[in-house]
């Protein structure tokens, strides 16, 4: 049986055969670094028809009647604050957005049509013209 004593003896001599690792001194400096979060601050007209439950076709007409402002960046964008300021003014104000956005489809099917006879019109004579000539 092996003695403590030279069992401690054993131990020290297997240390003493590995090969020292070398260590390298790391300064480690830190710093606070906190979480930001970019959001966009505008939104596209498809994403405005989602907010809304509507389509872009009505998001568009809105757009066009004065209703919701919108940037024209490439790109029809609408800032979430006038987002805001519309539904804020919808729902104040009671209006039938239906209704607004039918008589504007109707008024602007109208100054369309006015503007077509015309214009069929001089094509018509231009052909007749070229017809007697």
């Amino acid at each position: 049986m092996i003695e403590p004593k030279e069992m401690r003896r054993i131990a020290q001599l297997n240390r003493d055969a590995k090969p020292k690792k070398e260590t390298n001194k790391v300064k480690v400096q830190t710093r606070e670094v906190h979480d930001v979060v970019i959001t966009k601050k505008t939104k596209t007209v498809r994403q405005t028809a989602w907010i809304l439950s509507t389509s872009t076709n009505n998001v568009y007409d809105l757009i066009h009647m004065g209703k919701l402002r919108a940037l024209k960046l490439g790109d029809t964008a609408i800032p979430d604050a006038e987002i805001d300021r519309f539904l804020t003014w919808a729902l104040d104000s009671g209006a039938d957005l239906n209704a607004l956005i039918d008589q504007y489809r109707q008024e602007q099917k109208a100054k369309q049509q006015e503007e077509q006879p015309a214009q069929s019109g001089r094509l018509f004579s231009m052909e007749r013209k070229a017809k007697h000539d």
